[in-house]
């Protein structure tokens, strides 16, 4: 790992960053990197410019990619390298707006049934029912199921100034609802494998 790699990962780190985004940031600047073959400390803003112009003339990457690679030169260069130039010769794309797809209810349904692993079934109707973000689910922990009232505690970290965590309570529609999301628990506990980000991600993959 070289210094500048460690650097900017510890300046992340210190901001509270999450592991998920450490290895976006590094990753990206990794293939800014080997684009030129140099290190980013030798490269600027014409460089950063190029780079942009390959990645969507060339590449053709989405919206959301090319955000990331903004993002993370953003922070490499005003925050570790310090650079006074970084914010106004970066700029971010465009985001385009897209009207949400609504799904009917035997829609719904029709998915749901169509899950046959019990993991993925509860992962993805408990993000459905409290539209709960994947860093969401992926916390969610046996202890969080209250059964007396019915409801569970959802976790989340607050990126302010100082990174604060929170919490609210989302309730089950229906007693099977929270025997599902136990059961679900003791396979992972069985198992001795976690919910985590990649899991959530591939659900659709594996279903």
């Amino acid at each position: 790992m070289t210094t500048l790699r460690q650097r900017m990962i510890d300046d992340l780190r210190v901001r509270n960053r999450s592991a998920h985004t450490i290895r976006i940031y590094t990753d990206c600047i990794a293939n800014f990197a080997r684009h030129f073959g140099k290190s980013p400390e030798l490269l600027g803003p014409e460089e950063i410019r190029q780079y942009q112009v390959y990645l969507v003339n060339e590449r053709h990457v989405s919206c959301s990619y090319l955000t990331q690679t903004v993002c993370a030169l953003r922070f490499l260069y005003c925050v570790t390298l310090q650079r006074d130039w970084a914010i106004t010769r970066i700029p971010y794309p465009k985001q385009p707006r897209r009207l949400p797809i609504v799904l009917s209810q035997s829609e719904v349904k029709q998915l749901f049934d169509s899950i046959r692993n019990l993991k993925y079934r509860v992962l993805l109707m408990t993000a459905y029912a409290g539209g709960l973000r994947t860093s969401e689910v992926i916390r969610l922990r046996l202890t969080d199921i209250d059964s007396e009232r019915m409801v569970i505690r959802i976790h989340q970290i607050i990126q302010a100034e100082k990174p604060a965590h929170t919490h609210y309570y989302l309730r089950f529609a229906e007693e099977k609802g929270e025997v599902e999301l136990r059961e679900f628990f003791a396979i992972g506990l069985r198992s001795g494998i976690g919910i985590g980000s990649e899991v959530v991600q591939s659900i659709d993959e594996e279903k």
